[in-house]
């Protein structure tokens, strides 16, 4: 019995032995792989902007399709210019802005702070929206055509919240012959923008926003305007000239007194970001971008029009090679 006894003991003790040896020797499993997140900010002017709900919902996009990427929205503090510098400088990877001042800024010209500091590093990712341009007079007025002031010394109402447009309305005004020193720009809120046309201050009102923006719910409520078209010919040299701008249309009954397409001119708002952006991660940002757009286009009106086909519509300045990459993929641009 007692022989028995040690020999099972002697079995077990070498059974034990053997296991402790084998998970000794035996390979491990490797731990699980902590994946490095990308860190990304996208800067914002403002809670109130139009651009903002849809810098929350391409940031969510991210966030929810690349598991690699920590994407955040942050308001930028300071002027546009100064945020695109921050852009080109790597403080923040992506800035919005309206394609014309995009231009301005990558070259250096018509904004004061910008001439002769041109930021060469800047580059986009694609247009996304449209800022239509409107021209407006009031309900009275005799001008049904803006060529009618050639000729005239002649004073224009701009929307000091974005006075810069002073620059598109010369231009516009331009392409009709009219010199700058012919025109007076008038800086009033956007609110008295009527009024300011009511009153004969200004002659003509040029603004330019989304129609499905809360600017625009501001130009609904007021009474005593008419918005003026833009000839064909106006449209097609506009376009040639200055490459931000694109055809826009002002749908029917978008304003008291308007009841008829106006068609015009638009600004795209363009998504900036700097040369030095990692090729294959701005490839897969744009990419993920037109993949779930219409998760984007439910956060605002003002994403409505979004659109694959019109993301290289009115882009002044050159395509970041990752987006370029994902363009080319698409057929948007042939190799």
């Amino acid at each position: 019995m007692n022989k028995r006894l040690t020999i099972l003991i002697v079995i077990l003790v070498a059974i034990a032995l053997g296991g402790i040896v084998w998970n000794f020797w035996s390979p491990k499993p490797a731990p699980p792989s902590v994946v490095e997140k990308k860190v990304i900010t996208f800067a914002e002017g403002a809670l109130t902007s139009p651009c903002y709900p849809i810098t929350s919902a391409i940031v969510k996009v991210w966030n929810t399709y690349l598991p690699d990427v920590a994407a955040s929205s942050e308001l930028a503090p300071g002027r546009l210019v100064d945020n695109l510098k921050e852009v080109e400088e790597g403080k923040y990877n992506f800035r919005w802005a309206m394609s014309n001042l995009a231009f301005y800024s990558y070259n250096g010209i018509k904004i004061k702070e910008l001439k002769g500091k041109p930021m060469k590093s800047l580059r986009t990712i694609g247009a996304f929206w449209n800022h239509e341009v409107h021209i407006v007079v009031g309900a009275n007025s005799p001008i049904t055509d803006i060529s009618a002031l050639k000729g005239k010394k002649i004073k224009v109402a701009v929307a000091a919240e974005k006075k810069w447009i002073a620059i598109t309305a010369k231009e516009i005004l331009g392409i009709q012959g009219i010199p700058e020193e012919d025109v007076e720009i008038v800086l009033v809120p956007l609110s008295e923008i009527a009024q300011t046309l009511k009153a004969g201050d200004a002659d003509i009102g040029i603004v330019a926003f989304s129609v499905a923006s809360k600017q625009a719910d501001i130009l609904k409520k007021a009474t005593g305007l008419k918005f003026l078209p833009l000839s064909e010919d106006t449209i097609q040299k506009a376009k040639k000239k200055f490459p931000y701008y694109v055809e826009g249309i002002i749908p029917a009954n978008t304003y008291q007194n308007q009841p008829d397409d106006v068609k015009g001119l638009a600004i795209k708002g363009t998504i900036i970001v700097s040369k030095d952006m990692d090729s294959d991660l701005v490839y897969r940002l744009t990419k993920t971008i037109f993949a779930h757009l219409d998760k984007i286009k439910e956060a605002t009106p003002v994403a409505k029009d979004m659109s694959l086909e019109g993301a290289l519509e009115g882009i002044a300045i050159p395509l970041h090679p990752g987006a370029e990459k994902y363009y080319s993929e698409v057929g948007l641009i042939s190799n």
